[in-house]
């Protein structure tokens, strides 16, 4: 029995370590101005995540992360300065609140941890 839990175990791990996202279809969305797409998408995504039950803190932030290089990359091909976004800290929460809402988060906090 404790075999059979330590693959399972290994399999969350090998699906947690997949891509949330697909960083290109999400710049490509950005560059073609498609927001409801790009929500339906990350909707789509995080519901076969919840389906699989491999939905979890890590999963979200490694969506974060994924989102974020994606928008970075739209700014940089539009020869976009981002680094301004870094110095102040209200807008760092404001993008962390934003992301919450889009992706129906219900707790802030946990995003910043």
């Amino acid at each position: 029995m404790a075999v059979i839990f330590r693959r399972m175990t290994q399999r969350e791990i090998q699906q947690n370590i997949k891509n949330v996202f697909e960083v290109d279809k999400i710049e490509q969305f950005l560059s073609e101005k498609k927001k409801l797409e790009i929500l339906s998408y990350m909707k789509a995504m995080l519901h076969e995540r919840i389906y699989d039950k491999t939905l979890s803190d890590r999963v979200l932030s490694r969506g974060k992360e994924e989102i974020l290089q994606a928008v970075y990359t739209y700014f940089g091909k539009k020869e976009i300065q981002i680094s301004g976004l870094f110095v102040d800290d209200n807008l760092n929460q404001l993008g962390s609140e934003s992301f919450a809402i889009c992706i129906g988060y219900d707790k802030v906090d946990k995003l910043s941890d």
